[in-house]
């Protein structure tokens, strides 16, 4: 072998290869930004599809009973000792669960149990016991199932919602979803039985009430919403939480636990409606206190005044919420900037989180008579 095939085979010196190794991690660098935001864009295409799926459900649902759905049912028949006006505890776990107790009192279908037959699950809809709560054990199988449409594929895959010690001999837990209808505030039974509270003021309805509509039997109609389908809002985006005892976020089969509302009313009424927008639940944001010096969010969340910024942290739900005891609220999501809004008319927006407070308030009436700015 001569010299000069030798020396035509050296290989790379340890510059050179640090070199293209740099090359390469640039090359990533650049590369990944691009993938992840190419992922995002699929994840919120395909959440705003589901939303599409719901409100085609929704009125599909309308068509045969000229109603949209109730936020939630009782049982048929009620469950001993059901009350939807003082009994709200037991909606969401906080009661005890026992077809054998007479303080019972739990609920039946939710409005996502109702549209399950519009959205191609009809047979998940047939193993509900109507007759039964969702924390029975024969109805246990089917709110435990994970609806596709009901995930939006941004969010964290979290555990079912199970309360601790279950709050009596019964042993149940729930499945998640990502969606929540349109609320007419955190604890809505306060109107039923008080036309001083807000749900009998004009421009404080919204689609869904979880107590007046379940003591009622009827959701609202295509009639009732005279703002015009197209500035109503028909539900939107929640995020679930990782706590197994938090039912505020998304639990799908509980009646209360799949509702969104733009006030957080855990301090009381609001001084006037529409409310001061500091006090406002924007998209992503969570105002829980009428005093601008206190706020009951952990740093997860922060208070919501009018520049979205956080005024001070305090005790409250030990995950995200802030005073969400009544198991509505406010629109979130992971997608960068906003939420995907599902409007009356079925159609499907992107809002952002800076919209303007007063004008994200006033989607939510049916009949507020407002003059919405574009959002």
């Amino acid at each position: 072998m001569s010299s000069g095939e030798s020396e035509s085979r050296r290989g790379f010196t340890l510059i050179e290869l640090l070199v293209v190794i740099a090359i390469i991690a640039v090359l990533i660098g650049l590369l990944l930004p691009a993938v992840q935001k190419v992922r995002e864009a699929a994840a919120r295409a395909k959440c705003q599809n589901n939303l599409k799926q719901i409100g085609l459900g929704m009125h599909n649902y309308h068509d045969a009973g000229q109603q949209f759905p109730p936020a939630a049912l009782p049982t048929n028949p009620p469950q001993p000792g059901w009350n939807p006006v003082g009994g709200w505890g037991n909606s969401r776990g906080s009661g005890v669960c026992s077809s054998n107790l007479a303080t019972s009192g739990c609920f039946g279908p939710t409005w996502q149990v109702l549209i399950l037959p519009y959205i191609e699950q009809d047979n998940l809809f047939r193993q509900f016991r109507m007759d039964r709560p969702p924390q029975e054990a024969v109805n246990q199988p089917a709110a435990n199932t994970a609806v596709n449409t009901y995930v939006c594929p941004s969010d964290l895959v979290n555990p079912p919602f199970k309360p601790v010690n279950n709050y009596g001999s019964n042993t149940w837990s729930m499945s998640r979803g990502n969606y929540g209808a349109a609320c007419g505030g955190l604890d809505d039974a306060h109107s039923f039985g008080n036309r001083n509270m807000y749900f009998n003021v004009e421009g404080r309805n919204a689609l869904m009430s979880v107590r007046k509509q379940s003591s009622t039997k009827q959701g609202t109609s295509i009639g009732e919403v005279a703002d015009g389908t197209s500035n109503t809002l028909m539900a939107s985006e929640i995020i679930t939480s990782p706590s197994t005892e938090d039912d505020s976020f998304g639990a799908w089969a509980l009646a209360g636990a799949n509702l969104i509302t733009a006030y957080n009313d855990y301090n009381g009424d609001p001084p006037s409606v529409p409310p001061p927008a500091r006090m406002v639940q924007t998209p992503n944001c969570d105002a829980s206190n009428a005093n601008p010096n206190v706020t009951y969010c952990w740093p997860i969340t922060p208070y919501c005044d009018n520049d979205h910024t956080v005024v001070g942290i305090g005790v409250g739900d030990r995950i995200f919420g802030c005073g969400d005891g009544g198991n509505a609220t406010r629109a979130n999501s992971r997608h960068t900037g906003g939420v995907n809004a599902l409007m009356c008319d079925g159609s499907v927006r992107f809002v952002a989180d800076t919209v303007n407070p007063i004008t994200w308030f006033s989607l939510f009436s049916l009949r507020g008579g407002e003059n919405l700015v574009d959002f």
